[in-house]
């Protein structure tokens, strides 16, 4: 089957990915924020101060509409008496693109779809969701606590969690005891990864990092569905629908957001140049979007060893790109680095 769409979509979600990277090659420029960084409300940086205590307000009024009291927790999440936390990043970035008289009906409609998350009833088998299962990533550090310990980290910091689409939700199996209802995750993934290749196609972007040189090229995979970043479970599908058939130096990737999948395969001195491309796309696609994911770059060796963190970040915010370890030999046995 085909991975990548070429028909027309919307626009603005075309050019979402295109705006991340601007700024490098011949392209025109940075994208502008949302909010003057000076601005930023630290918790939830898609909105100004002054208008993330106002999103909180509306939704402590929404959850009491259903009679559920709630207090802020401080960490961008309400605090229900019962002690279950709701989440307002997806929220902040969905508002910050709409007009302040749209925002309480926004607000209700995604309380309402919480809630009615929250109350379906988990799955007893594998046969009752066979069709709907899919193996999602999630930022570890944002699953509760305890976290499942099936889910394996395909990338530093990434868990592959197991969720459940439903026509109205996705429902993630945040517990073991979920999970081996479903026989476990290695019987469950069998049709979770089935599910996952049967989807329709990615829409594929390709950004130059540097207009000169055809080893700079950013692929940039975009869908509507919740699992763009899962598709990087299936890479060597992914590379062989992009042309690419087993690059011998390995991969950059970037997964900022629930529908982004940005890949460049490393073939030559044009890498400095994607890795610029890729770190824009990593911090604009993830602090000011739905579904964020990670701000990270990540390098995927050829050999098959286990997958690297590109990028850290210092308390001020100043981001680093390291090049040691398997990304350090890439590098070398392209010439780019001295023995």
């Amino acid at each position: 089957m085909g991975f990548f769409d070429r028909r027309k979509r919307d626009r603005r979600a075309r050019e979402r990915s295109r705006d991340a990277a601007r700024g490098v090659g011949d392209a025109p420029r940075a994208p502008r924020p949302i909010v003057p960084a000076t601005d930023r409300d630290p918790v939830l940086p898609a909105l100004s101060r002054e208008d993330a205590v106002a999103l909180g307000r509306l939704a402590r009024e929404s959850f009491v509409r259903h009679g559920i009291e709630t207090v802020e927790d401080g960490r961008g999440a309400l605090v229900a008496m019962d002690g279950r936390l709701y989440g307002l990043t997806n929220l902040s970035a969905a508002v910050a693109h709409e007009p302040k008289a749209r925002w309480p009906e926004l607000v209700r409609s995604h309380v309402e779809g919480l809630l009615a998350s929250h109350a379906q009833p988990g799955p007893v088998s594998l046969d009752e969701v066979r069709t709907q299962v899919y193996p999602r990533l999630r930022w570890a550090a944002d699953l509760p606590e305890p976290g499942p310990t099936y889910a394996p980290r395909p990338l530093p910091g990434v868990a592959e969690i197991a969720a459940i689409d439903y026509p109205s939700h996705v429902a993630e199996l945040l517990s073991d005891e979920a999970v081996d209802r479903l026989g476990g995750w290695p019987v469950a993934r069998e049709s979770a990864m089935a599910n996952l290749r049967a989807l329709p196609p990615m829409h594929r972007d390709t950004l130059h990092g540097d207009a000169d040189r055809d080893d700079s090229d950013v692929h940039v995979l975009t869908t509507d569905d919740f699992y763009g970043p899962s598709r990087l479970l299936m890479l060597p599908e992914v590379l062989s629908g992009l042309g690419i058939e087993r690059p011998s130096h390995g991969v950059l990737v970037a997964v900022p957001n629930r529908h982004l999948l940005a890949l460049h395969p490393l073939q030559g001195a044009g890498v400095v140049a994607a890795l610029q491309v890729l770190v824009r796309i990593s911090t604009g696609e993830h602090d000011q979007r739905p579904g964020a994911l990670s701000r990270h770059v990540y390098y995927v060796p050829a050999s098959g060893a286990a997958a690297q963190q590109v990028t850290s970040f210092a308390e001020d915010g100043t981001l680093t790109v390291n090049v040691e370890g398997h990304l350090a030999d890439a590098f070398t046995a392209l010439g780019l680095l001295g023995g």
